[in-house]
């Protein structure tokens, strides 16, 4: 079961990029990424609702809650749509690739929580270049929108919503 689960999460994860170039005809971005999150939070929260479970946090864990769900889905994601109305989606997903690395950073040198170990450098090293051959546009960085790009680099500041959650 977990094999079949763990192909299903990349399945989706992967198809994300393509998925929102699609789901941008017609829709506005902002709009477009806030439908999504809005009916993931209804379905999640049903979940949460029906299976019994009482989500509890304390003050500091909602505020917490709060900064890495803006700063890992309202920010990033936001830019991620706007960015994708400007250039190829897999030159989007080649640069939202970089988050990994960010993550790592942070957790490194201003979480101060985590080693940046040769294994886990090694794996964010080749996760990167997996996405870039996979998903790599063939007309390349030098045609795309200037504007689009830097919004696709800067939507992996959601890397920092990454080490918020994990306080929670």
């Amino acid at each position: 079961m977990i094999p079949f689960l763990y192909g299903l999460v990349c399945l989706i994860w992967g198809s994300t990029w393509l998925a929102i170039k699609f789901g941008l005809v017609g829709v506005p971005p902002f709009l477009g990424a806030g439908l999504r999150f809005t009916l993931a939070a209804v379905i999640l929260w049903a979940l949460v609702f029906f299976s019994g479970l009482s989500p509890r946090l304390t003050p500091r864990g909602r505020r917490a809650a709060l900064i890495a769900g803006v700063l890992g889905f309202g920010v990033c994601y936001s830019l991620v749509y706007w960015a994708e109305t400007r250039v190829a989606s897999g030159l989007v997903a080649v640069l939202c690739a970089v988050a990994p690395l960010i993550t790592a950073l942070l957790t490194v040198f201003v979480a101060r929580t985590e080693a940046l170990t040769r294994r886990k450098s090694a794996g964010i090293v080749i996760g990167i270049a997996g996405v870039a051959v996979l998903f790599w546009p063939r007309e390349g960085v030098a045609s795309a929108d200037t504007w689009g790009l830097l919004a696709a680099f800067v939507s992996s500041v959601g890397a920092a919503g990454n080490l918020v959650a994990q306080s929670l």
